[in-house]
């Protein structure tokens, strides 16, 4: 893949009636620009939700093939105002979050070699997240994957052709939950980065992230509700299904974010940590392979029976010097 668009539906708030033009900047450009220390910008969000219809990540030439167009697309499996990516006060209640999301933007020469500097926080009140259900979907094309657009319990998606689902989160989606007092934070750094990262998170620590509601119980996730891997275009068949929860082995601490960090380099996308990470424990329950419904025959695949494999687990792993690069094809 060698060039990429991201779709994404942004609503401008303007002063005046007039229309204003944005000139792109390059790294040069960027570089030479000097502003005022201490703009802050605070985000509100209508009933405590970042909701979208889709989001579609483009490649004008790999996907399929040579020649044509290809999205990965997210979509959540209803679209209305409580669903998407909702944000809670606290992990044992439904209690909105309601403190704004800020973005401290300050400039500084930095010994000739100016930087843009943003700092991006999540709600002082905020202690889980949680994404709602949603699929992943490959798709030919770049337009809308829906014809027909499911928006409450009601309807049913209907779908363009050339959509394939991937995968599939059921239930209660994902949740994250985070230390109470300890919001998550994102430096960024633009022009120049004397931080010696792109963006590198400064707070946060992560006592849990499930599917299922696993990390608002103690007993963790049941089979009824898994996150599947969809082996083909009927919605009743999957070829995997688990459950998953990550914890902190430390409750205390959490699963300290600090010091993480990010770089867009000519390697992609890099994401690491320096030195040893805290410790986790990963538990996956409830895993099934094989195709269970709409197949030829349920009970083998390949001569091999399906069924349940039990769980799988992990006690307090971690990871030193820690560095990930995500790139194309």
């Amino acid at each position: 893949m060698q060039k990429y668009n991201l779709a994404l539906a942004v609503g401008l708030l303007c002063s005046t009636a007039n229309a204003w033009a944005l000139q792109a900047m390059d790294d040069n450009a960027l570089a030479e620009q000097t502003g005022q220390d201490g703009i802050t910008v605070a985000l509100q969000y209508a009933d405590s939700t970042i909701s979208f219809s889709e989001a579609i990540i483009t490649d004008t030439n790999g996907m399929t093939n040579a020649s044509n167009k290809a999205s990965l697309v997210i979509a959540p499996a209803t679209y209305s105002s409580t669903q998407g990516i909702r944000l809670f006060r606290n992990n044992s209640s439904t209690t909105l979050a309601t403190a704004p999301i800020k973005i401290q933007m300050d400039a500084d020469a930095n010994t000739a070699s100016p930087v843009f500097n943003a700092a991006i926080s999540l709600p002082s009140d905020l202690e889980r997240i949680r994404i709602n259900p949603l699929s992943v979907y490959l798709a030919t094309g770049d337009t809308s994957i829906f014809t027909g657009r499911k928006v409450d319990g009601s309807t049913t998606n209907t779908f363009r052709t050339g959509v394939t689902e991937l995968l599939r989160v059921n239930g209660e989606g994902i949740d994250t939950v985070f230390k109470s007092g300890d919001p998550l934070t994102i430096n960024v750094q633009l022009g120049n980065t004397p931080q010696g990262h792109m963006f590198m998170f400064t707070g946060g620590s992560i006592l849990c992230v499930g599917n299922n509601a696993s990390c608002m119980s103690t007993t963790g996730a049941d089979g009824a509700n898994p996150i599947e891997l969809i082996s083909s275009n009927s919605s009743s068949n999957s070829s995997l299904k688990l459950n998953f929860k990550l914890s902190a082995s430390n409750q205390t601490t959490g699963f300290r974010l600090n010091g993480f960090y990010g770089d867009i380099n000519a390697d992609g996308l890099t994401f690491g940590k320096s030195g040893a990470t805290d410790k986790v424990d990963l538990v996956l329950s409830n895993i099934t392979a094989g195709c269970s419904s709409g197949c030829q025959d349920v009970n083998t695949f390949s001569n091999l029976k399906n069924g349940s494999m039990g769980n799988f687990g992990v006690i307090g792993a971690s990871v030193t010097n820690l560095k990930v690069n995500v790139r194309g094809l």
